[in-house]
């Protein structure tokens, strides 16, 4: 395997396969002279300092490389959305690639017959901690680091990917698809599929028809692997699955072996640390093995590392908890701080509270890491004057719709809360502090009504048995004397089994064809059919009970768009 530090355009014949998609497949040769392009765009802009983003992982490596190749300091952001754009502007750099509106210089390749540079990588590489806002912590990173871990990668995996095509679902902006999807296939190799998959069943029947293949994905994708993906095509070629960002759930590795012969090989780590231990998830709490070169131990409760590929040779505290074994593997406890992952994505609870304090409505609020079938975030409110008259203006989907939009552009998709709670006064003890149970307990009766049992309806639906319990905060005051379930919660309560039950994705457009024809009364069982259309975007729902059918209807969402091609 080459060292990134000593790539050159030598390094492999000209005819080497670097990598393609279903328009067809680029060589060493095509991407040296992409190379050679853009560093001319970029040496006559006379920046020093880049951001760079771009969701093809071809164009993207050629733009990396040809920045090294420059000599300059390459910012990785996570996101693209206008506040890292803010963030990245006070910081002086340039912007290459994917930036909506912003001034950038467009990635794209070069013109035929383009003359070629010898090239060698200096520069330096900075990722950040966190794609939750765009002040998140940067982290540089050395071609010496970058090549240490590689070399660890190799080590552990490199035989059993041999020939290997490298394809996935997630971004080469954060530092495991990176790693995964961009560097080390570089310098070892191996072919990649240009741009990730949405779509997990295409990824694989995709990869499976191109020979022997390896899945670089998170979790989040993990956890809705189902029956109808190809699963006879892909046991014959994939070699091996990987899975980080994020807690695997052990059924989720199980669910693999089962249908693909082998467990994913979770790999724990961070952007400050790099890569520190791998698993295969065969019972539930298996310990940790740490990667080849990485040292642990304990100092407290807590793990500390050194390896070759931090920034120093000193011990790195993780504030995970955890616990050594004899062999010297380790079982990971809780992490000691607020930082934490959903859907893969690392998110700064912190800095999610900060964001929603920045909105006129809102005068106290504490987010926290709520378990539904996954892992999601819940915001508890306490509402400015002005947010209390417009929530009552608006109604609760609305007004929460609205908060919604305000975090777009400030935080990733993962760090927006998805369950939102509306409190007189924050419940802060007589020093002002809030204790985690006490805020809990505010999402822990009525956020969704009990499901039963669950039945499996033609077409891809799904038919839940469920009740309205009577401690459910929707109850109250609506009305005090006869209480009810407003018609607003039933829209809320069959989107979010949806999203939990079907995979709904996409943001709520509209509805069609609502009707409420009976009342819903505390703890009155009801059955709950849903039908999720991932290709109109269409959720249709109906609610009955014994007493015949409440309420029925279409909600609408925008169909999720793939980014445009450089």
């Amino acid at each position: 395997m080459h060292r990134l530090a000593e790539l050159d355009a030598a390094s492999f014949t000209p005819g080497h396969v670097v990598a393609g998609d279903e328009r067809g497949w680029l060589n060493w040769g095509d991407l040296v002279a992409d190379v050679s392009s853009l560093r001319a765009r970029f040496r006559a802009a006379g920046c020093a300092r880049w951001a760079l983003y771009h969701g093809d992982s071809y164009l993207f490596t050629a733009g990396l490389l040809a920045l090294l190749a420059e000599g300059l300091e390459v910012f990785l952001p996570a996101e693209n959305h206008r506040g890292m754009v803010d963030a990245l502007n006070a910081q002086g750099a340039a912007l290459a690639g994917e930036f909506g509106g912003a001034e950038r210089v467009v990635l794209s390749r070069a013109a035929n017959g383009q003359a070629v540079e010898e090239f060698a990588l200096s520069g330096s590489v900075v990722v950040f901690t966190s794609g939750s806002t765009g002040n998140a912590k940067p982290i540089a990173k050395s071609l010496r680091q970058f090549d240490a871990e590689l070399a660890a990668l190799e080590q552990s995996w490199g035989a059993a990917l041999a020939g290997a095509l490298i394809g996935g679902t997630v971004s080469h902006q954060h530092i495991y698809g990176l790693l995964f999807i961009v560097l080390w296939p570089l310098c070892a190799g191996r072919r990649v599929w240009r741009r990730p998959f949405v779509d997990p069943s295409i990824m694989a029947a995709t990869l499976a028809a191109e020979g022997a293949n390896a899945w670089v994905m998170s979790p989040a994708h993990l956890h809705r692997l189902d029956a109808a993906l190809p699963w006879a095509q892909a046991r014959g070629a994939t070699a091996l699955v990987f899975s980080s960002g994020g807690p695997l759930e052990q059924r989720a590795a199980a669910a693999v072996f089962e249908r693909l012969g082998k467990y994913p090989i979770e790999v724990l780590g961070s952007s400050e640390t790099g890569g520190i231990a791998w698993r295969h998830q065969t019972v539930l709490g298996e310990p940790w093995q740490p990667l080849p070169g990485l040292e642990v131990r304990l100092e407290g409760e807590e793990l500390a590392v050194r390896s070759a590929w931090q920034e120093d040779d000193g011990w790195y505290l993780t504030a995970d908890r955890a616990t050594l074994e004899a062999d010297g593997r380790f079982v990971l406890g809780a992490r000691s701080d607020r930082i934490v992952k959903v859907e893969g994505k690392r998110v700064a609870l912190p800095e999610v509270e900060s964001a929603l304090l920045q909105h006129d409505y809102v005068a106290d609020c504490s987010v926290v890491v709520l378990q539904r079938r996954r892992q999601v975030l819940g915001a508890l409110l306490e509402l400015s004057a002005e947010g209390t008259e417009r929530h009552a203006a608006l109604g609760h989907h609305h007004f929460t719709r609205e908060l919604r939009r305000f975090l777009v552009n400030r935080l990733a998709a993962a760090a927006v809360p998805r369950v939102w709670r509306v409190i007189g006064a924050m419940p802060r003890n007589s020093q002002g502090k809030l204790r985690h149970k006490d805020v809990l307990r505010r999402f822990a009766s009525g956020t969704l009504p009990p499901v039963t049992s669950r039945e499996e309806l033609g077409g891809g639906g799904r038919r839940l048995l469920l009740h309205a319990p009577t401690d459910s905060p929707y109850f109250e005051g609506h009305f005090r004397e006869a209480p009810i379930l407003p018609g607003v919660v039933q829209l809320r309560w069959a989107e979010q089994l949806a999203r939990d039950e079907l995979g709904l994705a996409g943001e709520f457009a509209g509805m069609r064809g609502v009707k409420f024809t009976a009342v819903t009364f505390p703890l009155e069982q009801l059955v709950l059919d849903l039908r999720w259309d991932a290709a109109s975007g269409e959720l249709r729902f109906t609610y009955e009970s014994t007493r015949g059918r409440h309420s029925e209807g279409t909600l609408l969402y925008h169909r999720q768009v793939p980014a445009e091609s450089g």
